[in-house]
């Protein structure tokens, strides 16, 4: 399914750079248009969600020619998952701010990673775009 296949490039990709994007903007001047774009909460909500969605579709759904029935690429799977995941979570507000209960440990030591977890999606986002063949893990 080779638009599925191009959904999760981009959504790892562009997922990736609104996650990472307050470390791209210090690192990359140039680059710094990308932190305005993550201040853009329908944006960031929308491709944190179509990465999750994504995510999962590609664990069932393979593309043809695939020799691995069920998740023949796991590492783009597991990446869009999990950068969906910190989109998601940085911009909603989860329970009482005094309150220190499992999920909002979970929810901080999730975010306390924004940044390699933004980088390593591009990364296996861009790998994912030049060997489409190849199974990634």
């Amino acid at each position: 399914m080779a638009q599925l296949y191009l959904l999760s490039v981009v959504s790892l990709v562009f997922g990736g750079l609104l996650a990472a994007s307050g470390f791209i903007s210090r690192r990359i001047p140039a680059l710094a248009g990308i932190a305005d774009l993550a201040e853009h909460r329908p944006l960031v909500l929308t491709i944190g969600i179509v990465s999750i969605l994504v995510g999962v579709l590609k664990v069932f759904l393979r593309a043809p020619g695939d020799t691995v029935p069920v998740a023949g690429d796991l590492l783009p799977v597991i990446a869009g998952i999990v950068v969906g995941l910190v989109l998601v979570l940085d911009q909603g507000s989860y329970g009482e701010p005094g309150r220190d209960d499992a999920v909002q440990q979970g929810r901080r030591a999730l975010l306390s990673y924004r940044d390699p977890i933004g980088l390593a999606a591009i990364l296996v986002g861009v790998l994912h775009f030049l060997f489409p063949a190849v199974v990634l893990f």
